[in-house]
């Protein structure tokens, strides 16, 4: 008798039940048609608000009397659910004696290993947690609320075990960790996960370097269709026969329970395009001991500009390529983040030994970049797009982002006109910096109904202010508390940094050190310009000896224009004598002060008289001239010239003050 649609029965697996064992082998019992709860339970209460996954096994059976040929058959779904927060799809395991584990395993399968994460578990992460700490170098990526990371511990060994997790929410903190003999700054992450750990991770601590290799590593995910799932979705507009598209409401259904989350950012930048600009000269950093090996990361200090790195270490030499990547030779042998100025290596053990760097301090220009969106839409969705950047990128500054299966995925610029994406496997593409052009190849199909999103930044106008700088500093004029000052022994000293700078004089009254200029010993006036930079408020400190006075009041013997005066305290300190000359002019008296210049000469500027007199020799100007003189110190002679004043018409006498030792 031939096979009727009767004929055709579900049958139930060994064990129709939700445990890790359910499954199995068919059975000769039938999942009978239209009864309730036949296959799957009620839904409670509790699996409403948290949700739940359901996982129950079918086979599809002939059941005849004859041995009637059986050409094939197929399974449907007709209707969705009519509860809108229910979702119902079917997936095979290709395994007739499969269990729900391994049907587990194949949803989680819909994410695949990834590249490194870069962070690290802080401290150990026991089975059963659903919160997870990480610690990072500052500004690091962090792990996004919804993203799926891998954990795997004793990689390669006997004892290997690893575990999928999915981020729920995520917490940042920036904190500096005080060690034994120094401070270092890290950025702690503690994300919670949407079901606990079913093994214990071991981390590490956090120290001066990050370049232990602790059991359990952290890895990325990325997208990748392990099973294929077929379901019903309800009809958007009516189909007629010769109709070649469909309108359905949705082509995606859940197959886990899934819910949104606000993560709010702060203290981001709004433009993030921006190249590592030189900024400074060439510097050399050494590392008297380095143990290299993968994951190990040396610390430059600074940002390092494309191009310009020389590692030499142990015995061998790397450069790098100007797009981010440690060569040695033609071998990749890590990676060099130019902003941070950090040097990863990657493979296994290499050396231990003296590391040392060089390279041209850089840094990194921030600003808006500029922005270009391309709609994605169900008559253009693809794999490849193209687009004309206009301004064209400066090198290095492009990324593109797109969004697949609900995920972001971005590509950068490296420099070399290459795209990379953050996440091996999920895109490539090159950009002509001459003419802007850019083509994208898509990793994985992007959503209809989103954009494909382009960021880059314009030629930069920038100029380097590195190098040496001349500072021009103010002439500082001080008088001493006590004068006269003995020669030789003024010392002016003021912080400078992390040192004391320290001007003296020469005892001719020339002050010389950390800057330049002069003393007059008799009034004990300085003048001086600092060449080294004092601290922003600190104090300039003067340390002199005073030297003992001696006077005369004696009268000045004048003829043919010179005044002698002959002191009665000889010899005389050079640059310490004081002349008082005191002069009388048609009634009008001055005191004329002669100044030491302590190189066997003196002088004293002219004066002015109010009311214009005349007499023989004077034609009655107001102004009357300076005066000049020698002094001998040895036999404390002075000779003043006053012929600029013998038409006065009186002499008082002079009173002569001498300083001497």
């Amino acid at each position: 008798m031939p096979i009727a649609e009767e004929n055709i029965k579900l049958m139930a697996p060994q064990r129709l039940a939700e445990t890790d064992d359910g499954g199995g082998r068919m059975t000769g019992i039938e999942i009978v048609d239209g009864n309730v709860n036949n296959m799957f339970s009620d839904i409670s209460r509790l699996d409403r608000v948290y949700g739940r996954v359901s996982l129950r096994e079918g086979f599809v059976a002939i059941v005849t009397d004859d041995n009637e040929v059986y050409n094939g058959a197929h399974v449907i779904l007709t209707n969705p659910a009519k509860d809108p927060l229910v979702n119902v799809c079917l997936f095979s395991i290709n395994n007739p004696a499969g269990v729900r584990t391994e049907a587990r395993d194949r949803i989680e399968a819909y994410v695949v290993r990834g590249p490194v994460f870069f962070g690290w578990l802080w401290g150990n992460q026991l089975v059963g947690t659903r919160s997870l700490s990480l610690f990072q170098q500052p500004g690091a990526d962090v792990p996004a609320v919804g993203d799926v990371m891998y954990l795997i511990e004793n990689e390669g060994n006997a004892n290997e075990y690893s575990e999928y997790v999915r981020v729920t929410s995520v917490d940042v903190d920036v904190r500096e960790f005080t060690l034994e003999k120094s401070k270092t700054v890290r950025q702690v992450v503690t994300f919670e996960i949407g079901n606990p750990l079913r093994n214990t991770f071991h981390g590490m601590e956090i120290t001066g370097y990050d370049n232990l290799q602790p059991p359990a590593v952290i890895h990325t995910t990325v997208v990748a269709d392990a099973a294929k799932y077929y379901g019903a979705m309800r009809l958007t507009q009516s189909v007629v026969k010769g109709d070649i598209s469909v309108g359905v409401d949705s082509i995606f259904t859940h197959l886990v329970p899934s819910a949104q989350s606000e993560a709010p950012l702060t203290d981001l930048k709004p433009g993030e395009a921006g190249p590592v600009v030189e900024s400074g000269e060439s510097k050399t950093v050494t590392a008297p001991s380095f143990a290299c090996e993968d994951g190990a990361t040396f610390y430059f200090g600074r940002g390092i500009k494309p191009g310009t790195v020389q590692l030499v270490g142990g015995s061998r030499s790397y450069t790098d390529d100007g797009a981010g990547q440690l060569m040695e030779g033609l071998t990749v042998s890590g990676r060099v983040d130019y902003a941070l100025g950090t040097i990863t290596f990657v493979g296994s053990t290499l050396w231990n030994g003296a590391c040392s760097v060089t390279a041209t301090i850089a840094s990194p220009v921030s600003r808006i970049n500029n922005t270009m969106l391309q709609a994605v839409d169900i008559n253009n969705r693809g794999y490849n797009y193209t687009r004309i950047l206009n301004p064209p990128p400066t090198p290095g500054t492009l990324v593109v982002d797109f969004m697949s299966q609900g995920k972001w995925y971005r590509l950068r610029d490296k420099g070399a006109g290459e795209l990379t994406p953050d996440i091996a496997g999920t895109g490539t593409g090159t950009i002509n910096y001459v003419t802007g052009s850019v083509v994208l190849t898509c990793g994985a199909l992007p959503d209809a109904d989103t954009a494909i999103m382009y960021g880059w930044g314009n030629p930069l106008e920038v100029q380097s202010k590195a190098g040496s700088v001349t500072i021009n500093t103010a002439q500082i004029n001080h008088i001493l508390a006590e004068f006269p000052v003995k020669p030789g022994s003024v010392s002016i000293t003021w912080p400078s940094g992390e040192t004391t700078a320290t001007i003296t004089d020469n005892g001719s009254g020339i002050l010389s050190g950390a800057g330049s200029g002069t003393v007059n010993y008799s009034t004990g006036q300085l003048l001086f310009t600092p060449t080294a930079l004092p601290v922003a408020g600190s104090e300039f400190t003067f340390d002199y000896d005073k030297y003992p006075i001696a006077t005369d009041n004696i009268s000045a013997n004048v003829s043919a224009g010179v005044a002698t005066i002959q002191l009665s305290n000889a010899p005389v300190q050079a640059g310490t004598a004081s002349v008082l000359l005191e002069v009388s002019i048609a009634g009008h008296a001055h005191v004329y002060t002669l100044t030491d210049h302590g190189d066997g000469t003196c002088s004293a500027g002219g004066w002015s008289i109010d009311v214009p007199v005349r007499h023989n020799g004077w034609d009655g100007h107001t102004k009357v001239g300076g005066i000049t003189g020698t002094i001998d110190y040895t036999l404390g002679k002075i000779l003043i010239d006053v012929s600029p004043i013998i038409g006065s018409e009186t002499y008082s006498e002079p009173v002569i003050t001498v300083i001497q030792h």
